[in-house]
């Protein structure tokens, strides 16, 4: 069966030239009489003139899909914009592309944390063009898209646009459930309405010995990495691909839209132990990644209630009125990740759906045929033990 699907595979592989997919300049584009569209894997001032507009319109653009973070990642991308019928931008789209090694013409598109358009009609429009404009890539096999919604209203209207214009609901492999925090209140109010235990984890009398500050220094990015790891591994996960380099060079140039916190003990001042880090967008920020290393000196004091309370000030100052604590689970006693969820629980209980996965084949054959071999791939792993690699955040 093994032998059979991997030449089933490299057979369509190299019907289509699988074995040789070069990077290469995309600006593809589409006019109509009711908007024009363009993707491009090119940063240029047409592409920042556009976001800049649209950044001027009542529409949320999470700092993934910003010139500011692609300015930063190695990873291939599109860059997806549309214009409305009067010419106005009105919707962006990052989409990373993800090859399999020995496969690159078996390209699957994800547009992540994708925000939503100036109006339901233009939205409908641009998943269409988004689509029919990926198609166009023979190296393309899949566009998974991973809506961004914090209204279950809206999450339904996005579910139906995308369904209109051929996508189809498939199993997440992203976070779909979180928790929001409402940060209206003063800081002082916000305390007080925590819970007694939750308060005094916040101000325990040991935080005196600990020093927790802001990190840019790129030296730290293994440790980070290095971090999460370990909490990824004491939760049954497997490894990050968070890109924490990006995450580091925002952090210094966008002080306000990102923020990383190191946590150090005093008599160690060099030595990180864990850390946060949190995005911001307008009124929205994120608890976008969070790890810790397996430490003594970490399990005797609430470390993670105070990053968390650091953040918080943080986004609370930036602006924001509201802090998406990130993915949570149900619990019980098979859930390993049971904790971490309980632990956000402390600090709300506004359980938030936040995206439903839509994808399109693109080349309908070779997406089946990386299926069954990913499938296969996934199977393999759990009967070895081994884990896949994850994302943070």
């Amino acid at each position: 069966m093994t032998n059979e699907l991997g030449k089933l595979v490299q057979r369509i592989a190299q019907s289509t030239g699988a074995f040789g997919v070069s990077p290469r300049e995309i600006d593809r584009r589409s006019v109509t009489e009711r908007s024009s569209a363009r993707l491009t894997n090119l940063l240029d001032a047409e592409t920042r003139a556009f976001e800049a507009e649209l950044l001027q319109r009542p529409v949320e653009l999470p700092v993934f899909q910003r010139h500011a973070w692609l300015e930063h990642v190695q990873s291939e991308f599109l860059l997806f914009q549309l214009r409305d019928a009067e010419g106005k931008a009105a919707m962006q789209a990052v989409i990373s592309v993800e090859r399999p090694q020995r496969l690159p013409s078996f390209g699957r598109a994800l547009a992540c944390k994708l925000g939503p358009a100036s109006s339901a009609v233009d939205e409908e429009i641009g998943l269409h063009a988004m689509k029919t404009l990926c198609a166009e890539s023979d190296d393309l096999v899949s566009l998974r898209l991973q809506p961004y919604r914090r209204s279950y209203r809206a999450l339904l209207d996005f579910e139906a646009h995308a369904r209109r214009v051929g996508y189809g609901l498939v199993d997440p492999i992203g976070v779909t459930r979180t928790l929001v925090y409402d940060l209206s209140a003063t800081l002082d109010e916000q305390i007080a309405a925590l819970s007694k235990k939750t308060r005094a984890k916040v101000r325990h009398r040991e935080r005196q010995n600990v020093t927790i500050r802001p990190i840019t220094d790129t030296r730290f990015v293994a440790r980070c990495t290095e971090a999460v790891n370990a909490s990824l591994a004491r939760t049954g996960g497997g490894t990050t691909r968070y890109n924490f380099r990006a995450a580091f060079a925002l952090a210094e140039s966008h002080p306000t839209e990102v923020r990383v916190l190191g946590f150090f003990r005093n008599e160690r001042p060099d030595e990180l132990l864990a850390y946060v880090v949190g995005v911001r967008h307008g009124e929205l920020a994120e608890y976008s990644s969070a790890g810790s290393m397996s430490d003594p000196a970490l399990r005797s004091v609430p470390f993670n209630y105070w990053l968390l309370w650091e953040l918080i000030c943080w986004a609370k100052e930036g602006g924001a009125q509201w802090l998406d604590l990130g993915g949570i689970t149900d619990g019980g006693p098979s859930d390993r990740r049971a904790g971490i969820s309980g632990f956000k629980r402390h600090f709300s209980d506004l359980d938030v759906e936040l995206g439903r996965e839509l994808l399109v084949p693109l080349r309908p054959l070779r997406a089946l045929a990386l299926d069954a071999m990913l499938d296969w791939r996934n199977r393999r792993a759990k009967v070895k033990g081994d884990s896949p690699q994850e994302d943070e955040g």
